[in-house]
């Protein structure tokens, strides 16, 4: 993809973006719950709090739809988990952009999760609750 064809997007994100306000709050309890619903594997959880068409990109188990990160779940083994640096903004009436740092102690399929990484998720008010419908993850170098 060239520079020039990521523009419209980033020009949409733009003009929507704001304070996501009382909004955010909800949103962020739904984020540390679906994050400990990983941990768990709790896939009741995990149905609740994503939606039908969710998108999950990370560096271990790549590009995921809703079904097959719930079948995926006995491959996650987490020791520990935790976020930081938690930021919030609304990018339209009913959508908010989340952004944070991850650390895990843990492995996927056998293999070490990456340590420390920087993820974001986009929330929809859909039906009545927020749900993320997209979910990416990047490993961060070393600090």
């Amino acid at each position: 993809m060239n520079p020039e064809s990521s523009l419209p997007l980033v020009v949409l994100l733009l003009v929507g973006a704001g304070d996501a306000g009382p909004a955010a709050k909800e949103v962020e309890k739904s984020v540390r719950q679906l994050n400990d619903a990983f941990v768990t594997r709790d896939a009741d959880v995990l149905k609740k709090l994503m939606t039908a068409d969710h998108v999950a990109i990370t560096p271990y188990a790549g590009k995921e739809e809703l079904d097959k990160q719930i079948k995926s779940l006995p491959n996650y083994k987490v020791e520990k988990y935790s976020t930081e640096d938690m930021k919030s903004q609304a990018v339209g009436k009913n959508t908010v952009l989340f952004t944070y740092i991850v650390n895990y102690k843990g492995t996927y399929k056998g293999k070490p999760m990456p340590a420390r990484s920087i993820a974001t998720s986009l929330w929809v008010m859909r039906d009545g609750r927020w749900q993320q419908v997209l979910y990416q993850e990047t490993p961060l170098g070393k600090d």
